[in-house]
């Protein structure tokens, strides 16, 4: 919802999947949703070749990005996201209630059985198998999708598209809101796992990779 919300404030999406929506802008086939998935397996498949193996726990990324890519479709449906509203301060209100709900959503996310979605994931995985500090991997592979994302909306588009000055208000407040709301979260949620056998099962944490 959040980032249905954010694509129809037409300000910038955050650089991470900036460059799916520019591939869904330019496709007739692939929704918004459809981009992020295929992208979040491409990243999926990477992480496969850097380690070395494939490991089942990490494919389930892969089912939370198709259900994750459905949600958002069924939300850019339902707001007319392809639709730009006219005055500005509606625009903004829609941004700044996009900018929470994605940043409660993904805190939530990340107290959830599932592996993270795939982008985080890889950055956790490919930076400790490379012995890379996850902070600086973190930044650079930010950075990387950023470079891809305006490559692309050079090329398609001759300018900038997707990309604008709510990108750069995401970089700045991400990871500050996420924080706090995970914070939050767990000041007044008991996320003890309620299925114990289920979360050993599929939990990344508790068998391959241990939470930074």
């Amino acid at each position: 919802m959040g980032v249905a919300l954010m694509t129809k404030a037409d300000f910038g999406l955050s650089m991470i999947v900036a460059p799916a929506y520019i591939i869904s802008e330019v496709s007739d086939i692939l929704t918004f949703g459809m981009s992020e998935y295929i992208v979040q397996a491409i990243l999926l498949a990477a992480l496969f070749v850097i380690i070395r193996r494939v490991e089942w726990r990490y494919a389930l990324s892969f089912l939370s990005a198709i259900i994750y890519g459905a949600v958002l479709d069924l939300f850019i449906m339902i707001f007319n996201s392809n639709s730009v509203p006219d005055d500005i301060w509606v625009r903004i209100l829609l941004y700044i209630v996009g900018l929470l709900a994605s940043d409660f959503g993904v805190a939530l996310y990340f107290k959830s059985y599932l592996p993270p979605c795939a982008y985080d994931l890889f950055v956790r995985e490919a930076s400790g198998h490379l012995h890379i500090k996850m902070t600086k991997f973190k930044i650079a592979y930010d950075w990387s999708s950023f470079a891809v994302a305006i490559i692309l909306s050079l090329l398609f588009f001759k300018g900038l598209h997707g990309i604008g000055i709510g990108t750069i208000a995401c970089v700045a407040v991400n990871g500050p809101l996420i924080g706090l709301f995970s914070k939050l979260h767990s000041r007044y949620i008991d996320f003890s796992p309620y299925i114990s056998k289920l979360h050993s099962l599929i939990a990344v944490n508790a068998g391959v990779a241990t939470e930074k």
